[in-house]
Protein backbone atom coordinates (compact mmCIF):
# COMPACT_ATOMS: atom_id res chain seq x y z
CA UNK A 1 0.00 0.00 0.00
CA UNK A 2 1.48 3.26 -1.01
CA UNK A 3 1.41 6.39 1.21
CA UNK A 4 1.68 8.51 -2.23
CA UNK A 5 -1.28 8.91 -5.24
CA UNK A 6 -1.17 10.32 -8.05
CA UNK A 7 -3.73 11.31 -10.44
CA UNK A 8 -4.22 12.89 -13.34
CA UNK A 9 -6.78 15.89 -12.87
CA UNK A 10 -8.16 15.39 -16.30
CA UNK A 11 -9.70 12.22 -15.52
CA UNK A 12 -11.73 13.13 -13.16
CA UNK A 13 -10.48 10.15 -10.82
CA UNK A 14 -11.75 11.35 -7.03
CA UNK A 15 -9.30 8.71 -5.34
CA UNK A 16 -8.20 10.68 -2.57
CA UNK A 17 -12.08 11.30 -1.48
CA UNK A 18 -12.66 7.38 -1.13
CA UNK A 19 -13.03 6.63 2.19
CA UNK A 20 -14.93 7.59 5.30
CA UNK A 21 -16.96 10.65 6.04
CA UNK A 22 -14.61 13.97 6.67
CA UNK A 23 -13.90 14.92 10.05
CA UNK A 24 -12.61 18.49 9.27
CA UNK A 25 -11.03 20.04 5.88
CA UNK A 26 -8.54 23.14 6.27
CA UNK A 27 -6.18 24.63 4.01
CA UNK A 28 -2.57 26.56 4.96
CA UNK A 29 -1.93 29.93 5.14
CA UNK A 30 0.57 31.25 2.83
CA UNK A 31 0.95 34.57 5.62
CA UNK A 32 4.42 32.88 7.20
CA UNK A 33 5.95 32.26 3.72
CA UNK A 34 5.10 35.15 2.86
CA UNK A 35 6.79 37.49 5.48
CA UNK A 36 9.86 35.14 5.11
CA UNK A 37 9.33 36.60 1.51
CA UNK A 38 9.34 40.26 2.75
CA UNK A 39 12.42 39.47 4.74
CA UNK A 40 14.33 38.13 1.84
CA UNK A 41 13.60 40.87 -0.20
CA UNK A 42 14.63 43.30 2.51
CA UNK A 43 17.55 41.94 3.13
CA UNK A 44 18.75 40.52 0.05
CA UNK A 45 17.61 44.26 -2.15
CA UNK A 46 19.48 46.11 1.08
CA UNK A 47 22.91 43.92 -0.04
CA UNK A 48 22.30 43.92 -3.60
CA UNK A 49 21.68 48.13 -3.24
CA UNK A 50 24.96 48.39 -0.89
CA UNK A 51 26.60 46.53 -3.66
CA UNK A 52 25.70 49.11 -6.11
CA UNK A 53 26.66 52.06 -3.65
CA UNK A 54 30.32 50.84 -3.47
CA UNK A 55 31.19 49.47 -6.76
CA UNK A 56 35.19 49.52 -5.21
CA UNK A 57 33.97 47.55 -1.90
CA UNK A 58 36.23 44.22 -3.06
CA UNK A 59 39.14 46.52 -4.65
CA UNK A 60 38.33 46.63 -8.39
CA UNK A 61 34.85 46.94 -9.73
CA UNK A 62 34.83 43.85 -11.93
CA UNK A 63 35.25 41.78 -8.68
CA UNK A 64 32.01 43.93 -6.69
CA UNK A 65 30.15 42.79 -10.17
CA UNK A 66 30.78 39.33 -9.90
CA UNK A 67 29.84 39.30 -6.16
CA UNK A 68 26.74 41.50 -7.00
CA UNK A 69 25.65 38.71 -9.74
CA UNK A 70 26.41 35.89 -7.78
CA UNK A 71 24.50 37.72 -4.94
CA UNK A 72 21.58 38.43 -7.11
CA UNK A 73 21.06 34.99 -8.75
CA UNK A 74 21.05 33.12 -5.36
CA UNK A 75 18.32 36.10 -4.17
CA UNK A 76 16.42 35.27 -7.09
CA UNK A 77 16.71 31.46 -6.43
CA UNK A 78 15.17 32.06 -2.98
CA UNK A 79 12.77 34.32 -4.18
CA UNK A 80 11.22 31.87 -6.75
CA UNK A 81 11.64 29.22 -3.92
CA UNK A 82 9.20 31.01 -1.70
CA UNK A 83 7.12 31.81 -4.63
CA UNK A 84 6.14 28.23 -6.14
CA UNK A 85 6.01 27.28 -2.17
CA UNK A 86 3.18 29.84 -1.81
CA UNK A 87 1.65 28.81 -5.30
CA UNK A 88 1.79 25.03 -4.14
CA UNK A 89 0.36 26.17 -0.59
CA UNK A 90 -2.63 28.09 -1.84
CA UNK A 91 -4.27 24.72 -3.47
CA UNK A 92 -3.25 22.42 -0.72
CA UNK A 93 -5.61 21.22 0.93
CA UNK A 94 -5.74 19.01 4.72
CA UNK A 95 -8.57 16.35 4.93
CA UNK A 96 -9.24 14.12 7.66
CA UNK A 97 -11.84 11.65 8.00
CA UNK A 98 -12.52 8.77 10.08
CA UNK A 99 -10.14 6.14 7.88
CA UNK A 100 -7.00 8.55 6.99
CA UNK A 101 -5.87 11.73 6.95
CA UNK A 102 -4.43 13.05 3.74
CA UNK A 103 -2.67 16.29 1.92
CA UNK A 104 -3.97 17.05 -1.03
CA UNK A 105 -3.12 19.31 -4.08
CA UNK A 106 -3.65 20.15 -7.77
CA UNK A 107 -1.12 21.88 -9.58
CA UNK A 108 -1.58 22.04 -13.68
CA UNK A 109 -3.52 19.17 -14.65
CA UNK A 110 -2.15 16.52 -11.78
CA UNK A 111 -3.45 16.20 -8.85
CA UNK A 112 -1.02 14.66 -5.80
CA UNK A 113 -2.31 13.29 -2.73
CA UNK A 114 -0.20 11.58 0.60
CA UNK A 115 -2.14 9.93 2.81
CA UNK A 116 -2.03 7.82 5.66
CA UNK A 117 -4.49 5.54 7.43
CA UNK A 118 -5.44 6.46 10.88
CA UNK A 119 -4.43 3.01 12.55
CA UNK A 120 -0.96 3.45 11.01
CA UNK A 121 -0.37 7.02 12.93
CA UNK A 122 2.41 6.17 15.38
CA UNK A 123 2.92 9.63 16.42
CA UNK A 124 2.49 13.14 15.85
CA UNK A 125 5.06 15.51 15.75
CA UNK A 126 4.44 19.36 16.35
CA UNK A 127 6.41 22.07 15.23
CA UNK A 128 6.32 26.04 15.28
CA UNK A 129 8.53 28.63 14.41
CA UNK A 130 8.88 32.06 15.69
CA UNK A 131 7.22 33.12 13.08
CA UNK A 132 4.66 30.76 13.65
CA UNK A 133 4.73 31.02 17.27
CA UNK A 134 3.78 34.81 17.39
CA UNK A 135 1.11 34.23 13.81
CA UNK A 136 -0.55 31.13 15.49
CA UNK A 137 0.05 29.04 13.21
CA UNK A 138 1.77 25.43 13.36
CA UNK A 139 3.40 22.16 11.54
CA UNK A 140 2.07 19.06 12.21
CA UNK A 141 3.63 15.79 11.06
CA UNK A 142 1.65 12.58 11.03
CA UNK A 143 4.43 9.35 11.95
CA UNK A 144 3.82 6.11 10.44
CA UNK A 145 6.18 3.67 12.38
CA UNK A 146 6.99 0.36 10.37
CA UNK A 147 10.06 -1.00 8.94
CA UNK A 148 11.68 -0.08 5.75
CA UNK A 149 8.25 -0.28 3.66
CA UNK A 150 6.70 2.17 6.05
CA UNK A 151 4.38 4.70 4.71
CA UNK A 152 6.35 7.48 6.05
CA UNK A 153 4.42 10.73 7.41
CA UNK A 154 1.92 13.20 6.33
CA UNK A 155 3.03 16.89 6.91
CA UNK A 156 0.23 20.08 7.63
CA UNK A 157 2.28 22.89 6.83
CA UNK A 158 1.50 26.22 8.46
CA UNK A 159 -1.74 25.09 9.96
CA UNK A 160 -4.24 27.11 11.43
CA UNK A 161 -4.93 26.34 15.41
CA UNK A 162 -2.36 23.52 15.17
CA UNK A 163 -3.54 22.93 18.58
CA UNK A 164 -7.14 21.85 17.99
CA UNK A 165 -6.12 20.16 15.27
CA UNK A 166 -4.28 18.21 17.01
CA UNK A 167 -6.35 17.04 19.57
CA UNK A 168 -8.91 16.54 17.31
CA UNK A 169 -6.91 13.71 15.20
CA UNK A 170 -5.74 12.50 18.75
CA UNK A 171 -9.29 12.16 19.66
CA UNK A 172 -10.26 10.25 16.35
CA UNK A 173 -6.91 8.03 16.66
CA UNK A 174 -8.00 7.15 20.56
CA UNK A 175 -11.51 6.59 19.46
CA UNK A 176 -10.23 4.29 16.53
CA UNK A 177 -7.69 2.41 18.83
CA UNK A 178 -11.16 1.47 21.22
CA UNK A 179 -13.17 -0.27 18.27
CA UNK A 180 -15.76 3.19 17.62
Amino acid sequence: MSATTDTDGGTGDETSRKTGRVVFETTPTIKVTLIWFGITVVIGGGILLYLIANPELFGEKQLTDIVFWVIFLLFAAILLRFGIKMFILTRTNYVVTADDIRREYELVYRRHARELPIEKIRGIEFDQSRIQSVLGFGTLSFLAGGTDQSLGFVEFENLKQPHEARNRIRTLIARRADGD
